[in-house]
């Protein structure tokens, strides 16, 4: 019966054989002076039972997989948030750079406007002297009025005199 990919998967990183490992078979008592270690058959090298061994070995496999695994998901979880921060980065970049188009344009119809307003004033202080021609005008005019009005008044006065001398009655 062969191992299926599934089985393979959870050998641990060092060791990619389905063959447990024979590391604890040298091992040696630090208390017996370097004597190996017997027991369970009289072979050298084993601390117990075989099963003993194969499922402690079983025991690392599967942690060194769950520690692999945790290691990639961490990994994983740390690369998408870098990925997500540099998206991020990267949008604000493109966003500052439209703004600071927008401010280029603005820019551009204040200095527009600043042209169009300094003609205004260049236009308006050129009708300074016209105003002022025309305001004299109107005094003139004011007080062309005013003679205009006595003079009307003493021909009215002229004109009620002449009746009365020669006894013309007054037309109205």
């Amino acid at each position: 019966m062969g191992l299926g990919p599934k089985a393979y998967s959870r050998l641990s990183p060092k060791s990619q054989s389905p063959i447990p490992s024979t590391r604890h078979r040298r091992r040696r008592r630090s208390d017996d002076g370097g004597a190996p270690i017997r027991g369970g058959g009289g072979r050298v090298g084993h601390r117990g039972p075989p099963a003993m061994s194969a499922a402690a070995s079983g025991e690392r496999d599967e942690l060194a997989d769950s520690l692999a695994e945790l290691f990639t998901n961490v990994s994983l979880m740390v690369r998408g948030e870098l990925q997500g921060t540099n998206s991020q980065l990267s949008l604000l970049e493109k966003m500052n750079r439209r703004v600071a188009e927008e401010y280029n344009n603005y820019g551009d119809v204040a200095s527009g406007l600043r042209v169009f307003v300094e003609q205004l004033n260049e236009k308006n202080q050129s009708f300074g002297e016209y105003v002022s021609q025309i305001d004299a005008i109107d005094q003139q005019v004011t007080e062309f009025e005013a003679v205009v009005s006595m003079l009307d008044k003493h021909v009215s006065l002229l004109e009620k005199k002449v009746k009365s001398a020669y006894n013309i009655a007054p037309t109205q």
